[in-house]
């Protein structure tokens, strides 16, 4: 999430920073419109281009995990949409309808994936990973480095062998959502409305990244009951679906989060 003032400072920034459509702002008027105005000049004036050929887009963030700095790896690509009920494409989370009637007003008037979902998928046999790898070996065509430090890193993919080994793995795979579920449920929508016939609207823009990606970091989400009134037997029925281990004090808690 971004917060209001994230926006207003991306927003100053450049007149062609992607804020301005992902979080469009007007004085009045349609804001959904004024975004998908505004694509349709960047394209005309030459800000967007379409590519020659078609490619994926290998994107690395270098970000500091508490003392460590890790890379993470994963490659832009459109994704076909399954209904979750078909089990190709896996969630974790429940959504709400509010973020979701936003993102479909927006994506409805720019017929345009702003953002990425970033997908989880096997790459059994490495393929992927040999040639992204091979891939990544030159220069970057775009490198940035972040107000908080994170580097941005981000090749082209376009030979024909590479493009081949990276769609192969990810078709035998399934998906798993690791962040995005609002905007995979606001494309199904989208779909439902557009048709089967809308060929574009059958793909979402995901970013995928293999399981076994070294800078795949998982963290966890930590929970305060400060108002629970546990039962006697709290402890033994948590541990039936957890791991539980006691600590002396908040201090000793607190370090063994920092520890991982």
């Amino acid at each position: 999430m971004v917060g209001e003032d994230a926006v207003a400072a991306l927003h100053a920034r450049s007149p062609y920073n992607v804020g301005h459509v992902e979080s469009p702002r007007t004085a009045g008027g349609d804001r959904y419109a004024h975004a998908a105005a505004l694509l349709d000049a960047w394209q005309r004036e030459g800000v967007l281009i379409r590519e020659d050929a078609p490619a994926y887009y290998v994107y690395e963030q270098r970000t500091a995990i508490g003392a460590e700095r890790v890379a993470r790896r994963c490659c832009f690509a459109r994704m076909q949409l399954s209904p979750f009920a078909e089990g190709v494409v896996r969630p974790h989370e429940h959504t709400m309808s509010g973020p979701k009637a936003d993102r479909l007003a927006l994506l409805s008037a720019t017929r345009v994936n702003i953002s990425p979902l970033l997908v989880m998928y096997e790459d059994a046999s490495g393929a992927a990973a040999s040639a992204i790898e091979g891939a990544t070996a030159g220069e970057p065509v775009y490198a940035a480095t972040d107000d908080r430090g994170d580097e941005h890193r981000m090749w082209i993919v376009d030979d024909p062998a590479a493009i081949e080994a990276i769609t192969a793995a990810a078709a035998d795979s399934t998906a798993t959502i690791a962040d995005g579920h609002h905007r995979y449920e606001t494309a199904l929508n989208y779909l439902g409305e557009r048709g089967a016939g809308d060929e574009g609207a059958r793909w979402v823009l995901a970013g995928l990244v293999s399981e076994d990606e070294p800078g795949l970091v998982v963290l966890p989400t930590h929970r305060l009951l400060p108002d629970a009134r546990p039962s006697a037997d709290f402890a033994d029925r948590l541990g039936e679906l957890y791991e539980i281990e006691a600590f002396d004090s908040l201090d000793a808690l607190w370090s063994a989060v920092q520890a991982g």
